[in-house]
């Protein structure tokens, strides 16, 4: 099956190896291989083929960026999570909504603890709890559950980047340890 002489069948085709890539851990290639559905499967002609092609893209994203030291791949993720949420409205796919929303939120908090951001990944934090309720609520059980793993682990790096500024700003305004005064008394940090 050619691209050009079946373009709907030749997508499908490739979103099933972009999958099958996935499991086989060639995540990279699983990309290449959502990125080329979407020139088929655009927003415009299959707005919800395309919505869940940008979905599965984000999580492929999110995945390669947990093991890689940067960002990057975080902010693409975010970006293909945000383009699925144009078209995975409320009204149309709730639930879809919120498993890009979830999706979206997690890449917002992992990105977050490496850069030290603590209000963006309070709100991918927000995002998550949000999507685990639309989740739960709408029957759900098995994506409400993984929502809530990712919830969890959220709600875990937020409180790490809590103590991280409650220690940076403790380290600040603590004296040096070992640094006394003129006369041998208490510590105040002065050479």
């Amino acid at each position: 099956m050619s691209r050009e002489r079946g373009p709907i069948q030749w997508a499908s085709v490739n979103i099933n190896l972009g999958v099958a890539l996935q499991a086989l851990g060639k995540l990279e290639e699983a990309v290449a291989a959502h990125r080329e559905v979407l020139e088929v499967f655009t927003r415009e002609g299959a707005p919800l083929y395309w919505a869940t092609v940008q979905h599965n893209l984000g999580v492929l994203l999110l995945m390669i960026g947990q093991g890689e030291s940067g960002t990057a791949k975080f902010e693409q993720a975010v970006v293909a999570f945000r383009e699925a949420l144009k078209e995975r409205t409320v009204e149309r796919v709730p639930l879809d909504r919120a498993a890009s929303l979830c999706g979206e939120g997690m890449a917002l908090v992992m990105m977050a603890e490496r850069r030290g951001a603590i209000s963006m990944a309070e709100s991918g934090l927000g995002q998550i709890n949000a999507a685990f309720e639309t989740m739960r609520d709408g029957g759900n059980a098995q994506t409400a559950a993984a929502c809530e793993r990712m919830l969890l682990e959220a709600r875990t790096a937020v409180m790490r980047l809590r103590g991280r500024t409650d220690q940076s700003t403790a380290r600040q305004h603590r004296p040096a340890q070992g640094k006394t005064g003129p006369r041998g008394g208490s510590p105040i940090g002065v050479k």
